[in-house]
């Protein structure tokens, strides 16, 4: 089950998702769609049925009257066909990364809360081609010619290039804000070249 939900009490719908080997709950609104864009053979279905949720329902509280609820139902082996009618859930459509001979060209897609600029690149696209310290990066206005494993690769205020969480490539600087210290934000482009091409 996961909440980030800032539609809460509006229009926006309610879902459970189920893969080949997991349950995903949650609101409508795009929250799982890197999971449904790696996955094959999902089905969603709207959170309706009433017998699955808290009564009275609070509109600023779905995380506790909604999703909770359905969550603990499929946990304890409900069948996944009665918790609502099949739909199609919101997933967001993000320009695909452009892919040549050792360049790669995508954006930010998202500014994460520490200001960390995550990219719409995967990482295994760039390890591909090769090593990740023959890869640089124009962010912008900015040249960033170290792409590192972890954060502790470089000095304290240094601009980096690493693979995040997720496994998409993050921008970010040590210890500091990348998205307002290198004037980056969702939608600016970026490039990655390998050396020797």
């Amino acid at each position: 089950m996961a909440v980030v939900d800032p539609g809460v009490g509006t229009e926006r719908g309610a879902i459970a998702v189920r893969t080949r080997s997991s349950f995903f709950v949650g609101p409508d609104n795009g929250l799982f769609s890197l999971v449904l864009r790696d996955e094959t053979g999902w089905e969603a279905r709207s959170l309706e049925n009433p017998q699955f949720r808290r009564s009275p329902l609070s509109s600023t509280f779905h995380g506790r009257d909604l999703f909770a609820p359905a969550a603990a139902h499929l946990a304890l082996g409900v069948r996944f066909d009665t918790l609502g009618p099949a739909c199609v859930p919101v997933i967001p459509q993000w320009d695909q990364p452009i892919i040549g001979k050792g360049e790669v060209q995508g954006e930010v897609i998202h500014i994460d809360r520490f200001g960390n600029a995550i990219t719409n690149v995967r990482s295994e696209v760039l390890e591909k081609q090769g090593p990740w310290e023959k890869w640089t990066m124009e962010a912008g206005k900015s040249l960033i010619n170290s792409i590192h494993k972890t954060y502790g690769r470089v000095g304290t205020g240094e601009a980096l290039a690493l693979s995040g969480s997720s496994g998409f490539v993050e921008i970010a600087v040590n210890q500091g804000n990348a998205a307002s210290e290198l004037d980056l934000e969702m939608g600016t482009r970026v490039t990655f070249r390998l050396a020797g091409f």
